[in-house]
């Protein structure tokens, strides 16, 4: 009785100890079934429950019969919508019109411009040019990028006046070369130079003795050249853009006659007319309508004025081939020097001082030439 007596004091001891070790999935076990669970006494206390989200499930979506969400399409490019009749009938806009169709004008214009200038100078575009030199014999001249031509002259020359420092002639042989270098069959460049040799005048009308007298005649500029056609037998015009400096040096131990210098704008054009495959005629005509002449020493206190000079001349070529050619030139150049005002000394011959003076220069040239060309 005693015995057991002492082993339920110590269960009942023990009791609240093996309370606290039991597992919370058993403690519904342990409690009585008349009473309702509560939450804490399913809490172990060892997690943290996360509070439960509001997104729908995919069987929620599926229920409830909505369609799921779709993605925004990409954005359309922006396209300007069309002027309204209102836009239209502005008269602003209808002012701007005009003044485009204006500036499209000027630029045409302009580029039909250039076009021209590049015909005139390079004989069209380079698919062009390269027809053009495919269509001309081997042999033609025209193919030449350069050409020099030498040539042996006869020269006469004479001036005309009513004063005896300025009436003479004077006659000798003289040496004319010219060079000629082609960018194009159409557009050139031009070199030429004259120069008389052993020609001599009176130094003074009391004494019969003869001075040293030299003409010298240059000019470089630029030259344009035009074919009617592709065979050899074409004719063709020629037209040059050159300044020109002609001269007439006298010694000055002569100081009754004085040295002579005339420059200005020479306009040149020239005609070529083939008769068969090796023979042409040459015609060609130059004007320089406004020449700048001195005198050293001067005849007059005033300078000359409405100067001009006039030359043709007349000739023939004879090809061999594309690079030798002879020819033949008949040349007359006239230039008229006018001075106005008393001159600065008396004439010699009439002791007279002579106003108003005009003179009349005449050279006369034969030439005998070769051209080379390559």
């Amino acid at each position: 009785m005693t015995f057991s007596l002492i082993l339920s004091l110590l269960a009942i001891k023990s009791l609240p100890q093996a309370k606290g070790q039991v597992d919370p999935s058993t403690s519904l076990l342990l409690r009585s079934s008349g009473k309702a669970p509560e939450r804490r006494d399913l809490d172990s206390g060892r997690y943290t429950v996360r509070p439960s989200s509001s997104r729908p499930s995919s069987s929620s979506t599926e229920s409830s019969g909505e369609p799921p969400a779709v993605s925004p399409s990409p954005p359309q490019p922006l396209v300007a919508p069309p002027p309204s009749p209102q836009a239209a009938a502005d008269p602003l806009l209808e002012k701007e019109i005009p003044e485009l169709q204006e500036v499209s004008e000027l630029q045409l214009e302009e580029i039909s411009r250039l076009r021209r200038l590049r015909d005139l100078v390079f004989g069209r575009s380079l698919e062009d040019m390269e027809s053009y030199f495919e269509s001309i014999h081997p042999q033609d001249p025209r193919l030449n990028l350069v050409e020099l031509k030498l040539a042996p002259t006869f020269v006469y020359y004479h001036s005309g006046s009513q004063v005896w420092y300025r009436d003479f002639y004077s006659f000798g042989p003289g040496f004319n070369a010219e060079l000629d270098f082609w960018l194009t069959p159409h557009f050139g460049v031009h070199f030429d130079y004259f120069t008389s040799l052993g020609h001599s005048l009176t130094a003074s009308p009391s004494q019969s003795g003869k001075v040293r007298l030299r003409h010298q005649n240059g000019a470089m500029g630029i030259q344009f050249r035009r074919h009617f056609g592709f065979s050899r037998r074409a004719p063709s015009l020629q037209f040059g853009l050159f300044y020109r400096e002609s001269q007439v040096k006298v010694p000055r131990v002569a100081f009754e006659r004085p040295s002579l210098r005339s420059s200005g704008l020479d306009l040149s054009l020239q005609a070529m007319v083939p008769s068969s495959n090796y023979h042409a005629w040459i015609y060609s005509l130059s004007l320089m309508p406004r020449l700048s002449h001195r005198e050293s020493p001067p005849s007059s206190a005033l300078k000359s004025e409405d100067n001009y000079s006039l030359a043709v001349s007349l000739g023939s070529r004879y090809v061999f081939d594309r690079n030798q050619q002879f020819y033949w030139k008949l040349k007359h150049r006239f230039e008229r020097n006018n001075f106005q005002g008393a001159a600065l000394r008396p004439d010699p011959i009439t002791s007279e001082v002579p106003q108003g003076v005009s003179v009349d220069q005449g050279l006369t040239l034969i030439e005998f030439g070769y051209t080379w060309g390559n």
